[in-house]
């Protein structure tokens, strides 16, 4: 088994003359740039995680007041409603579509009998009533 170096499990200390001599050693001041800019990115990073989840705990709130608004409008335009469940309501457009549909084929039928009777094409027909062939 590898034994541990104790330096590695204990915080550096900070010694202020050896720092001294590093920035004043060439090699090692080039480095001291590279060292301090990951220290000092982490501070701006947790200040900016501070006032990010500031700002985003703000927008939660505003989006729950949202929520609240559009499911007081949702109980509220509910309420007006004939027949509160969907399918109340798709059944009554159905009905009503199948009624339209056969309508509109007897006046389709009838706009046909019409035109045999004088030997004319439809489409004169559906002129002379003032309608479109697509009506």
């Amino acid at each position: 088994m590898l034994e541990q170096d104790s330096s590695l499990t204990k915080p550096a200390q900070a010694d202020p003359v050896e720092a001294k001599n590093i920035v004043s050693d060439p090699i090692a001041s080039s480095l001291v740039p590279r060292i301090a800019e990951p220290i000092l990115e982490v501070g701006i990073v947790t200040a900016d995680v501070s006032g990010n989840q500031k700002t985003l705990e703000a927008k939660i709130a505003a989006l729950r007041l949202q929520i609240d608004d559009t499911r007081a409008k949702l109980q509220h335009d509910a309420a007006k409603l004939k027949h509160p469940d969907a399918s109340q309501t798709m059944q009554n457009h159905i009905r009503l579509l199948r009624e339209y549909n056969d309508i509109r084929d007897i006046g389709t039928s009838l706009m046909g009998i019409i035109a045999d009777n004088r030997r004319v094409q439809m489409k004169r027909v559906y002129e002379e009533f003032d309608l479109d062939q697509k009506d």
